[in-house]
């Protein structure tokens, strides 16, 4: 028989939030995971931006995804480039999660806590 691990995801970053300050006394070690990402879509056409974060709370993974735009190569350049804005607010995101839940006592890591 397998292990099988619960996991809580979320799309909305404030709903995520919400939920990891609720419990903030609970995550494991106090780390919570905040990242961007990039992943191809479309055949590698574009590249869909993300920003990820995680928190182990009592053996289960609490897991925000949330997609912040898709880059199509314009090089980002110009301040009124597609990309560079879907970059912008990516970055605004991840420096907003931070800020909060360093509020609420926890440390932050890069990468990403993933139920396998």
């Amino acid at each position: 028989m397998s292990k099988r691990t619960i996991t809580a995801h979320y799309t909305e970053p404030q709903e995520w939030l919400a939920e990891i300050r609720r419990d903030a006394e609970l995550v494991e070690r106090r780390i919570v995971r905040v990242c961007k990402t990039g992943r191809p879509v479309f055949e590698g056409t574009l590249t869909r931006v993300s920003v990820e974060a995680s928190a182990i709370i009592e053996g289960r993974v609490v897991r925000l995804l949330t997609v912040c735009g898709d880059l199509w190569g314009t090089g980002g350049r110009r301040e009124d480039d597609p990309d560079r804005q879907v970059q912008e607010k990516a970055s605004s995101l991840v420096r907003e999660l931070e800020s909060e839940l360093r509020d609420a006592g926890l440390e932050i890591r890069a990468g990403l806590w993933v139920d396998e």
